[in-house]
């Protein structure tokens, strides 16, 4: 009797919690679009932090074993600006003259660029 009416040894049941509302299901058609988003942003996240190659805009620096060949109009003057256009070219012109011994060079005469 004592249950029926409520007394003290009544089991008490918890208020029903509210449950959150239902997610939507995505379509594949969505899901394959965000993939495909996501993996394009990735692709571009990671081709920018790769490391770029630097521009090389250095002139066209021959080796120390390196020889020219003469063509028609080089004097060692245009052959220095050649070799390094951005350097002074008074020290090139001044070895390439100590290796030709003269300042009369003739087209088709191989000079070894020191």
């Amino acid at each position: 009797m004592g249950a029926l009416a409520g007394g003290a040894g009544e089991e008490r049941v918890p208020a029903a919690t509210p449950r959150p509302a239902a997610r939507r299901r995505v379509s594949p058609k969505v899901r394959r679009r965000r993939l495909a988003a996501a993996g394009v942003v990735a692709v571009v996240v990671t081709l920018a932090l790769l490391p770029q190659p630097r521009a090389v805009s250095a002139p066209a620096q021959l080796s120390t074993d390196a020889t020219y060949v003469v063509q028609p109009g080089d004097t060692l003057w245009t052959i220095a600006t050649r070799v390094d256009p951005t350097g002074d070219p008074r020290p090139l012109v001044a070895r390439l003259y100590a290796e030709t011994g003269t300042y009369a060079i003739v087209p088709g005469e191989r000079i070894r660029i020191p």
